[in-house]
């Protein structure tokens, strides 16, 4: 593939940074609620919640491939 068969449309308008920006937050919550909660991971929650998450990514990648 040459520069020149890449369109303009696949070309992110913002930095990639700024569509990150939203998981620093929920990265410092998480960590503070394993702290303060500690009988939280021993619940099984993470293991939940990684999983709700690869799920959405997996069915967003599915999803942006069509």
């Amino acid at each position: 593939m040459t520069t020149d068969s890449v369109s303009a449309a696949m070309i992110p308008s913002r930095p990639a940074w700024r569509s990150l920006l939203w998981t620093v937050p929920f990265t410092v919550l998480w960590t503070w609620l394993n702290y303060s909660l500690p009988v939280l991971p021993e619940s099984g929650l993470p293991a939940l919640a990684v999983r709700l998450i690869l799920l959405h990514a997996l069915s967003l990648r599915q999803l942006m491939r069509r």
